[in-house]
This record gives structure tokens, sequence and C-alpha cells, in this order.
């Protein structure tokens, strides 16, 4: 008998706690074409925007800061101190954009999906080839490809 009780004061708190609200729409930005990635950093929301090939860097309210042009299949972000970088999946190519100049940097890897900073490098997945590769944060060079099999999509760092 002691056991059901036991579960009963378990599941009363829970059974109290609030439900949050659901969130919101709080605004609307048109970003052109197939919106694809999302990665923020510093206050900024950057999004790479698949057929118009570029990536944009939103502000709070929503409004286009800048917009960098990086060639069609502008896909998944990962935004460092320094840089911004993009996934360009049909085209081959990742693409480094240094935050200060706007300079590009291209790196050449076979089908990149994901994309993290971690470890002091960049690691992209390529989905075709069941890869995932470390380019160097500065010059986008690959510097180490590891057969990892299957096909890997997204990563993360934790």
């Amino acid at each position: 008998m002691l056991l059901p009780l036991a579960v009963l004061l378990v599941l009363v708190p829970i059974a109290a706690a609030k439900i949050p609200p659901p969130p919101e729409q709080s605004a609307v930005v048109q970003t052109g074409r197939a919106p694809c990635g999302l990665a923020a950093r510093d206050g900024a929301l950057w999004v790479g925007v698949y057929e118009a090939g570029a990536v944009l860097r939103l502000d709070r309210t929503g409004r286009v800061q800048q917009r960098f042009r990086v060639g069609r299949y502008a896909c998944q972000l990962a935004v460092t101190e320094s840089a911004v970088w993009v996934t360009r999946d049909n085209a081959n190519a990742v693409v480094r954009i240094d935050r200060r100049t706007g300079r590009k940097r291209v790196a050449r890897v076979s089908s990149p999906y994901g994309v993290v900073e971690a470890a002091g490098a960049i690691w992209v997945t390529s989905f075709e080839t069941g890869t995932v590769t470390r380019l160097h944060p500065r010059t986008a060079r690959p510097t180490r490809v590891v057969r990892v099999g299957g096909n890997p999509t997204g990563v993360t760092r934790c």
C-alpha cells in the first residue's frame, strides 16, 4: 500500500504545475524564397536563404542589417566571434564570411549539411559521403576528414 501512495505524491506536484502559454508571433520577416538555417549570436539572428543564395543578419526587431551573397543553396549556419559559416549542399561548398570585412573564403566539402564550431575548429557533416570534415577556423582549409558512416546531417556541441 505504500507504493501507490508514493506514486500519488509524485504525480500531484506535476499535475499542479502550470503549463506555459504558447509562443506568440511577434514579427514576420521577408527573407526571400526558402529560408533554410538559423543561428543566433550577439543579439542578432542569422538566416541562410536557400534559393536566394544569401545570408541575412537580422536585428532584434527583425530588420535586415546585413545581406551577404554566397551563391545558391545557402542553408545551415554557424556563427563564431569572427565569422559566419554557411553550408551550400548542392554546390559542395562551405563559405566562411568574415564578420568584420565581409570577405569570403570557400571550402570544398562534398554535400555539406550541418556545421558547428567546437574544439577550436569548424566541423561539417557530409550526408552523401558519411563523413565529418574539420575546417581551419581562419583559412577554411580542411584539416581532417573523419568517416562516421551513414548519412550524418545535424551536428551540435555541448
